[in-house]
């Protein structure tokens, strides 16, 4: 990504996040990889004090803010920062493990998986002299 990607990133609210997830996103193969029809996994995003709960099922994705998943498959604390980075694909989801920028409760490998699954972008000038 370039650094003005990077940046608009990093300025973007959890529900702008999100909905970057929803259109890069392959739901379907996310699913039949892990073998269930539905998945929720608990958001807990630390710096803006924020909990969100993201479903995946029917091929989609569907966010719903200010909510607490009854049975998440994960719970993922993590800084939005970290976020844009995973998304960026700027960093690993086994790096931000690592670093601490993420930490998750509960099923490991479906959020792996839930990463693995989120086409980057490839970004090109739209105007060259």
């Amino acid at each position: 990504p370039t650094s003005a990607g990077r940046q608009i990133a990093h300025a973007m609210t959890a529900e702008q996040l999100f909905d970057t997830i929803g259109v890069r996103f392959r739901a379907e193969d996310f699913l039949a990889g892990v073998g269930v029809d539905r998945v929720d996994l608990q958001w807990n995003i630390t710096d803006l004090d924020e909990h969100h709960v993201l479903s995946v099922g029917n091929a989609a994705i569907s966010h719903h803010a200010d909510q607490h998943a009854d049975e998440p498959a994960a719970t993922l604390t993590v800084t939005r920062s970290a976020v844009a980075m995973l998304l960026g694909k700027l960093t690993g989801f086994g790096a931000a493990l690592e670093s601490g920028e993420l930490a998750v409760e509960g099923d490991s490998d479906v959020v792996a998986s839930f990463f693995d699954h989120i086409d980057g972008f490839e970004f090109f000038a739209l105007v060259e002299p």
